[in-house]
């Protein structure tokens, strides 16, 4: 399977869990994640694709300078409709080609060549990391929401899983 694919069933997954709440549930702060929101970890994720593909800038990368967008944190409708956005960018931009990532630790700026599908595939993973802390919350505070199994697991622990579990039989 291409990692466009991959990303795309991700995010086409995200959707289909956004379509069960209302933007009351998608806004209700939760103690299990520090009085934080679904909301939130969705926006937070949307923006690093969001700053992957703006079309405003296409030289350079820094997920630090990405613009925070409120509605992507409280509107599941504004959210949806990005995540339709990114798709699209995702399937028709040339992964191969070169972007600079820039990126501040203390003060200290660092210019780093990369290429979109490094990118792509740094955002992927980061977004495994915010859909696990999203899975628990729904756990706990929305039993009604469905996803899949594997909704916040990470691809290698899936694998590493799955060669336990037939090593056992």
């Amino acid at each position: 399977m291409s990692i466009t694919k991959t990303i795309t069933e991700s995010l086409e997954e995200t959707k289909s869990i956004l379509l069960q709440f209302d933007d009351t549930m998608y806004q209700k702060k939760l103690a299990i994640i520090s009085n934080g929101t679904i909301g939130k970890h969705f926006r937070h994720i949307i923006e690093f694709y969001f700053c992957l593909f703006d079309e405003n800038n296409l030289d350079y990368i820094c997920y630090d300078e990405r613009k925070r967008n409120l509605l992507w944190e409280t509107s599941i409708e504004e959210s949806i409709s990005i995540i339709d956005f990114l798709i699209n960018r995702i399937n028709t931009i040339d992964l191969s080609k070169n972007i600079l990532l820039k990126q501040s630790y203390y003060n200290e700026t660092f210019n780093i060549p990369t290429i979109y599908q490094r990118e792509l595939i740094y955002c992927f993973d980061h977004s495994v990391h915010h859909f696990a802390l999203i899975r628990i919350a729904i756990e706990n505070n929305f039993s009604h929401i469905n996803f899949s199994k594997d909704f916040g697991v990470a691809p290698s622990t899936i694998v590493y899983q799955k060669l336990i579990n037939e090593s056992k039989n």
